[in-house]
């Protein structure tokens, strides 16, 4: 795939549709974990009070 001039540096080197797909399934479970730690943090903090 050719690089878009707005294109992130991070996805710059995927060459296939296959890489893009993994960096961004990746990516979703980064941010799915860090809400699942935020509510966990937020459930608990809760819990003190």
């Amino acid at each position: 795939m050719t690089s878009a001039a707005d294109e992130p540096e991070s996805t710059r080197g995927l060459t296939t549709r296959t890489e893009l797909m993994e960096k961004m399934k990746k990516l979703e479970e980064d941010v799915f974990k860090g809400a699942k730690y935020s509510w966990e943090n937020a459930l608990a903090q809760l819990q003190i009070v």
